[in-house]
Formats: structure tokens, C-alpha cells, sequence
């Protein structure tokens, strides 16, 4: 990788806002609208030991649309029977085509902030994209309901990893399963899998096949294992080799309470095992936390390039200007960093926007990065913008959507977070 990128991001607020906050939901697209499912309509969640560390009432409970060009925005309460499990916060989402995948997530499933109804839910839900955005704008409850399938199944009892989809395969990317009211110091059961599968979906059915769980392949476990994460970031990939594959980057927590450092790099090799790469050789510094992103390709040089916007660090910039780690007294704190992760045959670098041209707030937590139509995409991938076909010196590539917004670079009492509600524009700015 050069010594130097060919381009930087810069990140303006936009004159639109969603109509409220919202952070850690499932997102999809269709006809121009955006959909929103399920998450949080508070800040980051307290750490103290509490029996409303989630509370109920700001769990999102509404299906939300909202029309970017227009502004216009309308919402439609979950239909009864799903109502619980389509409001967890950090469910594992894939949009799939018209489909909408949700996996797992946290909450509450009485509507009550009694103890014993916190947990994981084991549940797989597909939702038609277009038919449910068409019914919450028509206020249509029936089609509603007809449009979301869903089944049970402890195989998805996950929440805080990452699901992505290459090639037939959906692979669920590490994540917890925590049975219990949160408490601070007490941990979930973490997956420490990558779990490999193919979705069946008529639109009435929803099947599970070819399941296969793959787990460190040195056999390590816990704090040991650098498959023990969540909370991570998953970004589609196009590998040196020029295959498709994925990058997992970051997440938390290690034996002494830190962020994981290095990367690990999964390669499908079709119906058999994918091969699960631990790059012991870069250490990653920013942005340990799940992110809003933006994912690139360069065909000419074979550079694949995922920038991390903000959220949660090990890395940040003082007062002064001085990049440092966090200590014990700032330890992983949120963060206006801008940093790009290159790959090539060549390895893997981390290129660290300095201090001016960061995000305008502590933003991109828990966020989604939504990209600008008409862009050129990566022939068969779901994301990866063709960077050879961009054209001009400053262009439009997406919006910040959503996330978390903080105050401080640790959040407390005196250092409220919020929901974000403002979009934020995001520039690709070349010389």
C-alpha cells in the first residue's frame, strides 16, 4: 500500500434529518425509501449496574420510512406477533435483493423492564422490503403483517455480531448471546464462530440449509481466542487474490477490558471451509467499534478500501492535536476520527485522516452508511464502489444515517449521547 492515499472524505451535515434518533437498527432500501427496523431511540446505553440499563420505552417500536429526496418520512407501529424480536437493539441485518434478513438482537420480551424478560432472541426474520415500506406508507396493518415471515432457531440467538452475504452463502460474524438484564463486567456467551449458511425464501417459507459453525483455527477459546467479538465492524471485501470475501476489523473486548487489534480476513473457497486469516502483522488503531462505512475498489492497483467513520476507539486526537491511545482514564472513547484500512498483496495499512479534516462531531457509532444512488458498483457485490469509475475531484458518495451522537469522549451523567437525527453528506475529494 502507498505511503499516502489517493483521496480523503470529508463530511458535511445535510439540510435533512430523520423525524427522531435512532441507533442500532436494521436498514434497507427500496424505490428510493429508506427503512428502519428496530434499535434504539436513546443514546448509548449506561454502565452502570441498573434494571433499565435498555429501557423498553426507547426501545423503536415503529417501522420507520423515510423519503431523502422529500424529506417526508412515515411510521407504522410492528405488527403484534413480531413486535418483540423487530425491536431489539443490535440485531444482525442483510439485505439480500428485496429481502431483509433480521438475526437475533437484545431486549425485552414482555414490554417490561422486569430482569427476567431481558435476552437474546433466537429468532430469523425475513421482511419484503417493498411491500412493507409500501404498507407503513399506506397505512395498510394487514399487508404489514403479510409481508414479514419469521421462525425460531437458537443457531441465531446472536446479537452484536455482523451478517453479510457472498456469493450463495450468509456468514453471521461472531456476536453474544446474552441471556440476562445487561450488567457492566458481566459477559455474554460469545459465538466465537463464524457461522456459514443458505437462506430459502418464497415469500411464505423461510429455510435454513448447509449450516456450518467454523471456529478459531487454533483451537483458542475466551479472552484467548481472536475470535472472541462483538460489537465489531464486517465490511464486504475484494481480496488480494481478487475474490470476493470479507474483513473483520475491530470489536471488543480482550482479557483486559481493550478493543482487538488485529484484523482477520475470511476468503470463501465456495462449498468448502473459507479460509480464516489472522493478520498478526498490523495492528489497527481507530475505530474499534461497528461503524458507518464506506467500502472501495481500485481494480488498477488491487487496493480495497474500507473507511471507518468515528464511534468507538482505542486511538484519538487530544485537545492539542497529538494522537495517543486511550489510557485508564480515557479508555476507548468515541471519536470524530476518520481513518481508511488499505489492502493489497502488499499488506494491510491504516491511513488516519488528521485532525481537520475529521467528522464535525462525535458521530458514526452504531450508525449506517447509506450510499448516494448511481453510483458505480463492484460487478456482483453489494456495496464495494468501483473507485476506478468515480468521476470528478469531489463527489458524492452517501450519507451518515442514524448512530449515536455524543457530547464527550466518555459518556456519563454530565456527558449525555443522543440519538442522531441529522444526515450527514460524505464526499470523496480527490486532487
Amino acid at each position: 500500500m502507498p505511503a499516502t492515499l489517493p483521496f480523503h472524505l470529508e463530511v458535511s451535515e445535510s439540510s435533512k434529518s430523520l423525524p427522531k434518533g435512532v441507533q442500532s437498527f436494521a436498514f434497507a432500501t427500496s424505490g428510493g425509501k429508506w427503512l428502519f427496523v428496530g434499535g434504539r431511540t436513546n443514546g448509548f446505553h449506561l454502565t452502570a449496574t441498573s434494571m433499565r440499563t435498555f429501557p423498553v420505552a426507547y426501545a423503536n417500536t415503529q417501522l420507520l420510512v423515510f423519503d431523502p429526496v422529500s424529506g417526508r418520512s412515515w411510521s407504522r407501529d410492528l405488527p403484534a406477533a413480531y413486535l418483540s424480536r423487530l425491536s431489539a437493539t443490535n440485531t444482525e441485518s442483510h439485505q439480500d435483493g428485496d429481502t431483509l434478513y433480521v438475526v437475533g438482537g437484545y431486549g425485552s420480551n414482555c414490554g417490561k423492564d422486569t430482569a427476567s424478560c431481558y435476552g437474546t432472541y433466537p429468532n430469523l426474520t425475513a421482511l419484503k422490503v417493498k411491500d412493507v415500506i409500501d404498507a407503513v406508507v399506506a397505512g395498510n396493518d394487514a399487508k404489514l403483517a403479510s409481508s414479514i415471515v419469521s421462525i425460531e432457531d437458537t443457531r441465531f440467538q446472536v446479537a452484536g455480531g455482523v451478517l453479510r452475504k457472498v456469493g450463495d452463502y450468509f456468514y453471521l460474524v461472531m456476536g453474544q448471546n446474552y441471556s440476562r438484564i445487561y450488567s457492566a463486567g458481566v459477559s455474554g456467551a460469545y459465538t466465537e464462530q463464524v457461522r456459514r449458511f443458505k437462506l430459502g425464501f418464497d415469500g411464505q417459507t423461510l429455510t435454513v440449509s448447509d449450516y456450518q459453525a467454523f471456529g478459531d483455527p487454533k483451537g483458542a477459546q475466551g479472552t484467548e481466542s481472536q475470535f472472541h467479538r462483538r460489537d465489531l465492524n464486517v465490511t464486504e471485501a475484494i481480496t488480494p487474490s481478487g475474490n470476493p470475501g470479507l474483513n473483520v476489523w475491530g470489536g471488543v473486548f480482550t482479557a483486559d477490558d481493550g478493543g482487538w487489534s488485529h484484523p482477520i480476513y475470511i476468503e470463501p473457497r465456495g462449498s468448502e471451509a473459507p479460509t480464516l486469516t489472522v493478520d498478526a502483522n498490523f495492528e489497527q488503531k481507530t475505530n474499534y467499534y461497528e461503524c458507518a462505512n464506506l467500502l472501495m475498489y481500485d481494480a488498477t492497483t488491487g487496493s480495497m478500501y474500507t473507511t471507518l467513520f468515528g464511534g468507538i476507539s482505542n486511538y484519538y486526537y487530544t485537545q492539542t492535536g497529538e494522537l495517543v491511545p486511550g489510557g485508564t482514564t480515557n479508555s476507548l472513547p468515541f471519536t470524530n476520527i476518520i481513518s481508511t484500512l488499505g489492502r493489497a498483496s502488499n499488506g494491510t495499512r491504516e491511513y488516519i485522516q488528521p485532525m481537520n479534516q475529521g467528522l464535525p462531531a462525535l458521530i458514526g457509532a452504531n450508525a449506517e452508511l447509506v450510499l448516494a444512488p448511481g453510483l458505480p458498483l463492484v460487478q456482483g457485490s453489494h456495496a464495494i464502489v468501483d473507485y476506478t469509475k468515480l468521476t470528478g475531484n469531489r463527489v458524492l458518495v452517501g450519507y451518515i444515517v442514524g448512530g449515536i451522537r455524543a457530547t464527550a469522549w466518555q459518556a456519563s451523567g454530565t456527558n449525555p449521547t443522543y440519538p442522531l437525527e441529522k444526515l450527514y453528506e460524505v464526499y470523496v475529494v480527490r486532487p
